[in-house]
């Protein structure tokens, strides 16, 4: 639990933001409903506190249950009424509160873990019951953490408040920083289903192709990247999802390249999936080094890199390949004759 969250201030104040809501609505916050809901509201949330108060919250609590006793008096003038009223609400209502309060919590501890690993944020799961204060509307968890080239990476877990002990994973804010301290930034929404891996290589410039769930249950496959918006001088970044009748088929382009290369290997179902999790796919070539190959669907097509991490045109990949035989001119060899043997001589005699 998040030690500087003073979670009786925050009841308080979440109680004026649904006030202001109520207000805006009704144009009244004085009437005898929204008084009956005011108090429903602060005494459930007393409840709640009452188990496990920290000693700064004590004060809050102090002013909060002195609201709750005036109200109670307005609203059940009858001592004898009020009276029973109190022994309802701290033998049946309050037990049964916390009762539900506690497997909402656990409910909801279960899910988000769930949805934590299964979007690569591990390191946030195992410490989540602690962070959690059940009382704040709104929480941000954080995380930095080193990537290779001495970046680093920030990661803001977005969870909302949607009932009492229970809380909605929206999805993720990941940050790339650099050496010089330049930013780069994306969210990453829950619906989009992109894990921690995926989003650092949308970060580095390399798409992802994911699938999503439409309104009709059937399941359509986009292309993710990152696009510049704003203005130009100080850009931002904001993921960009490419529609589904944005016609590129990686696997019909691979094995176009793999053809024009007479390099068959690029083709390969491995590194299909590779580029559409949005990674770079090394290669060999023989003895001749590494290469890579990368998807661009924007220029519908695929790009190739040296082991520098230099584009490479297909022509002179394809030269690399297949290097031109050249063609020696054989050398012209003279045999020396045998010197004529006596022997073989001829003799003619007169």
């Amino acid at each position: 639990m998040d030690g500087q969250v003073n979670r009786a201030k925050q009841l308080w104040e979440n109680w004026e933001h649904r006030a202001s809501q109520i207000q805006e609505l009704t144009g009244s916050k004085e009437d005898k409903a929204t008084l009956q809901f005011k108090y429903s509201y602060l005494t459930k949330g007393l409840n709640r506190l009452s188990i496990d108060p920290r000693e700064k919250e004590k004060l809050y609590v102090f002013a909060i249950k002195n609201v709750t006793a005036k109200l109670q008096k307005q609203l059940y003038p009858n001592p004898v009424i009020r009276f029973f009223h109190r022994l309802n609400n701290l033998f049946l209502e309050k037990p049964a509160q916390l009762f539900l309060f506690k497997e909402q919590k656990k409910e909801c501890l279960e899910k988000l873990q769930g949805q934590l690993k299964s979007a690569g944020l591990h390191h946030f799961s195992g410490n989540l019951g602690r962070e959690l204060d059940f009382e704040r509307r709104k929480i941000d968890l954080k995380s930095l953490s080193n990537l290779a080239g001495d970046s680093k990476l920030e990661v803001k877990v977005h969870l909302e408040k949607v009932s009492e002990g229970s809380y909605r994973f929206n999805g993720y804010t990941a940050s790339m920083i650099d050496i010089e301290g330049e930013k780069k930034s994306a969210f990453f929404s829950a619906h989009k289903n992109v894990n921690l891996n995926e989003a650092v290589n949308i970060l580095e410039g390399r798409p992802v192709y994911k699938g999503h769930e439409n309104a009709d249950g059937t399941i359509s496959h986009r292309w993710l990247e990152l696009t510049y918006v704003g203005k130009h001088l100080e850009p931002t970044h904001e993921l960009l999802s490419f529609s589904p009748s944005h016609t590129f088929d990686l696997k019909k382009t691979l094995l176009e390249n793999a053809i024009q290369l007479d390099f068959y290997s690029i083709a390969r179902e491995a590194v299909q999936r590779g580029l559409e999790a949005g990674n770079k796919v090394e290669f060999q070539i023989n003895e001749n080094g590494r290469y890579a190959v990368a998807a661009n669907p924007s220029a519908r097509t695929v790009a190739f890199f040296d082991i520098d991490n230099k584009p490479i045109n297909l022509a002179s990949l394809k030269q690399i390949i297949h290097p031109a035989k050249k063609e020696t001119a054989k050398e012209l060899k003279f045999i020396k004759q045998k010197d004529i043997q006596q022997e073989n001589h001829i003799q003619i005699n007169r």
